[in-house]
């Protein structure tokens, strides 16, 4: 386990309801349906945007749809995650130890663009 995951876990620890971390909670299969949702609204909006010529925000749209499946996966592992960048430490920890058919190099392209999001 890395050392961002374990400082994740400590700050998910600290705080009832608004720790910025990795929170241990019960699986949900419908807060996990609600980011699925969630996710499909931003999938349309990437498409919305592209008919309406605004393709500069489908960049956006399109990164918060893979993360809310992110958060999707974090949740059916039983942990909320309420900062970006424990959510992709922790995929990157099932990336390792073999839970999920994702790469590390299709991880990073996601967390990239959001990068380039957050700079621009």
């Amino acid at each position: 386990m890395s050392d961002k995951l374990k400082k994740c876990f400590k700050e998910g620890e600290t705080g009832k309801e608004r720790h910025r971390g990795l929170k241990k909670i019960e699986p949900s299969k419908d807060l996990i349906k609600k980011h699925m949702e969630k996710a499909m609204h931003n999938l349309n909006a990437v498409v919305d945007f592209k008919n309406r010529g605004y393709s500069d925000w489908s960049a956006s749209a399109s990164f918060y749809c893979l993360y809310q499946g992110l958060l999707a996966l974090v949740l059916k592992h039983g942990y909320q995650s309420r900062n970006q960048s424990c959510t992709f430490a922790f995929i990157e920890d099932l990336i390792n130890n073999g839970e999920i058919a994702l790469t590390i190099s299709e991880l990073r392209e996601v967390f990239d663009r959001i990068k380039k999001e957050v700079e621009a």
